[in-house]
């Protein structure tokens, strides 16, 4: 009979632990506020009144993968910044949408990720490397305190 008390005791005591524990977590976040692109919808990112950070990523590349968590941490941090993102292996043809992204905005893609920054219809900067959100957030910073 003590072993059942003890038992039972030890239940209502983990019982309460979570409840407590879970109580005290932050509540889960609305997922990141991301709209994605389709060449067609470049009119959109162009007419945007907010700055754009453009995502050209790869699902087959693992960086893009990679940076996908920073790029939606960001973009849940930057209010003042639109995220968009464009998965170039969705179309067709990769190369055909890379061409049409480079002739939109006379850039260079060179690989994937690219990070586009676009203000009024033109690139302001060009992003072609894996970042961490810190440093993210530092050159987010900087383009911003820019235009």
């Amino acid at each position: 009979m003590y072993f059942y008390r003890l038992k039972k005791g030890l239940t209502l005591f983990s019982l309460l632990v979570f409840l407590c524990v879970s109580a005290l977590a932050s509540p889960p976040r609305s997922p990141a506020p991301v709209f994605v692109v389709s060449p067609q919808d470049f009119s959109k990112v162009n007419r945007c009144k907010k700055p754009v950070l453009l995502d050209v990523h790869a699902s087959w590349c693992p960086l893009s993968q990679k940076m996908k968590s920073v790029f939606n941490e960001a973009a849940h941090k930057f209010k003042s910044i639109r995220f968009a993102k464009i998965l170039i292996d969705n179309f067709e043809d990769t190369d055909a949408t890379i061409a049409f992204i480079k002739k939109t905005y006379k850039v260079s893609i060179g690989w994937a990720p690219t990070l586009l920054f676009i203000k009024d219809g033109k690139v302001v900067a060009t992003l072609q490397e894996g970042m961490d959100l810190k440093t993210l957030t530092n050159k987010l910073n900087q383009l911003l305190k820019s235009c």
